[in-house]
């Protein structure tokens, strides 16, 4: 599920190859054009948008 997100979005994912694990992730669209995919906090990982279920989006508020 991506509908709504758009570049930086943080949420918590359920990925494809670790569907019992629940991790942080960024969603990146750099360009808008939707060739996107999510990067993972602390690793080198990326999936692509259909690889990941999303659980819980992030509402970050900057103070």
């Amino acid at each position: 599920m991506t509908a709504g997100l758009t570049h930086g979005a943080i949420a918590q994912v359920r990925r494809a190859e670790t569907p019992d694990e629940l991790v942080l992730a960024q969603y990146c669209d750099h360009d808008g054009d939707g060739d996107a995919h999510w990067c993972y906090f602390g690793t080198d990982w990326t999936d692509r948008p259909e690889d990941v279920t999303v659980v819980n989006r992030a509402l970050v508020v900057l103070l």
